[in-house]
């Protein structure tokens, strides 16, 4: 079952951070004066918010299971350096969590600029959104590495 549990965790990790990736290399790519990028942005925001929204509780309650077997393995005497890689994969989810709150904010605020016909506002929410999923991917990557890293010990 531990294998199981790991498994999601990870897989659902790379979800989302691969999903976030996808959104920045897309809005780098595409020509942001000829409405491309924010045309995209429109379009692909809700979905990948979404899937950053699924993949964070999904791995939350796997990371609790993987916690939980691992602590009825040791009678829950986890080593320090445990606990130290554990509170940094933590604290990268938290600023990973905060940075998905604040691209569902950078989603409404776009979608209202767009209503409005506001574009330097469309174009500004892309740029916060493209940010906060920067912000998600690399948080992500840090915590996949620590996560290798927390296997081991």
């Amino acid at each position: 079952m531990r294998g199981v549990f790991l498994w999601i965790h990870v897989a659902f990790g790379a979800l989302w951070i691969g999903a976030a990736l996808c959104f920045v290399l897309a809005a780098a790519v595409l020509d942001a004066e000829g409405g491309e990028r924010h045309e995209f942005a429109l379009r692909a925001a809700p979905a990948i918010n979404r899937i950053g929204l699924t993949a964070a509780i999904i791995v939350v309650l796997t990371g609790l299971g993987n916690i939980w077997m691992v602590g009825r393995l040791t009678n829950f005497h986890f080593r320090p350096e445990f606990i130290r890689l554990l509170e940094g994969k933590v604290l990268l989810y938290a600023t990973m969590v905060v940075a998905l709150w604040a691209s569902f904010r950078a989603e409404s605020n776009m979608r209202s600029a767009n209503r409005e016909g506001l574009t330097p506002g469309v174009n500004a929410e892309t740029g916060r959104l493209t940010r906060f999923h920067l912000a998600i991917a690399l948080c992500g990557i840090v915590a996949l590495a620590l996560g290798l890293w927390l296997a081991g010990t």
